[in-house]
């Protein structure tokens, strides 16, 4: 009999084995999938309203906004959305003009998806007059949720 449960081991092993290292698999791939949809895109924090306001002539910042209005000269104005405690948005009663060169490349998307509604994640210089310069744009309008 003991030379039965010998023979009866490995096969139970070889069974539990892979369920094993599936399960361990999958977990790991949700991690690392909720880990990377609470960052942010470009990797660093978006300025909160408060940062913004007080930023300084020529100094770079990284803005989330919602679209409100764009025109043909190559500017948009949108509500500024601050980060919450739980991974989601929040639009704010600020206010910010975005300006870009003619040949200014959107990262992610496509220059028509910079439309009213849309959700957008700049960095750029801030100017004397608080408005963004950009030199990276991208539409994240897909990828987070605002409340």
């Amino acid at each position: 009999m003991p030379e039965a449960k010998k023979g009866q081991s490995p096969r139970f092993s070889n069974r539990i084995l892979p369920a094993v290292l599936i399960i361990v698999l999958a977990v790991g791939i949700g991690f690392l999938l909720y880990s990377n949809h609470s960052l942010t895109l470009q990797g660093s924090l978006p300025s909160t309203n408060i940062q913004l306001a007080s930023a300084a002539a020529g100094s770079s910042t990284n803005v989330m906004c919602e679209i409100i209005s764009t025109s043909t000269h190559h500017s948009l104005q949108g509500y500024v959305l601050e980060r919450t405690n739980d991974g989601s948005y929040a639009r704010t009663q600020h206010i910010i003009t975005v300006t870009w060169q003619s040949d200014q490349n959107v990262n992610m998307g496509h220059p028509q998806d910079l439309q009213p509604g849309a959700i957008v994640q700049i960095s750029g210089q801030v100017d004397q007059a608080k408005v963004l310069h950009a030199n990276q744009i991208s539409v994240v309008t897909n990828y987070l949720k605002v409340k």
